[in-house]
């Protein structure tokens, strides 16, 4: 297993040098549950990528990476996760080989190791989920897309004197 190389530093420089990444339950209003897998870049605190499943399995995790690293072609980060079976799998390894990242996995039984991705999805159920109720899956889906464009473009974030992490990440790229 990786070690903790993260060791709660969330402070990064630049754009994709760190992410953390988890997975979080939730379901709708006749229990049918809905898998978010997310990662979260320590810079600005930019929601890269997130997939959903009805199963909390490799897929989910394997999709979820793909998709960071299709929007963001050429990086090497490091990415920290929880000790989750998908982050131990085969399949992760070879994710790591392929994209050529870093591994960093927490303490076993430290969720603050991964506090970034945490504080977000505590976040997220705070602020919407836990304030709605969802018919389907499909409209817990679509709420959560919601969330996250509006967590991303236009939710300001005093760490960021007011700013959005879009527009906190833009003004890095403005000025570099």
């Amino acid at each position: 297993m990786a070690e903790n190389l993260l060791n709660r530093d969330f402070v990064s420089e630049a754009p994709n040098q760190k992410w953390c990444t988890d997975i979080t339950e939730m379901k709708d209003h006749v229990g049918n549950k809905l898998y978010l897998s997310a990662v979260i870049d320590l810079y600005d605190l930019f929601i890269v990528s997130y997939r959903y499943s009805n199963r909390n399995n490799n897929q989910l995790v394997e999709e979820t990476i793909r998709a960071a690293f299709a929007a963001n072609p050429q990086v090497k980060p490091l990415i920290h996760s929880d000790r989750g079976s998908q982050y131990t799998s085969y399949m992760y390894h070879g994710l790591m080989e392929e994209y050529g990242f870093v591994q960093s996995m927490s303490r076993a039984g430290y969720c603050l190791d991964n506090q970034p991705i945490e504080r977000f999805f505590r976040l997220l159920k705070s602020e919407y989920y836990y304030r709605k109720k969802f018919d389907t899956a499909f409209h817990l889906e679509a709420g959560l897309n919601r969330f996250i464009d509006y967590y991303n473009k236009r939710r300001v974030t005093l760490k960021f004197n007011g700013l959005t992490p879009l527009m906190f990440r833009n003004q890095y790229e403005m000025a570099s």
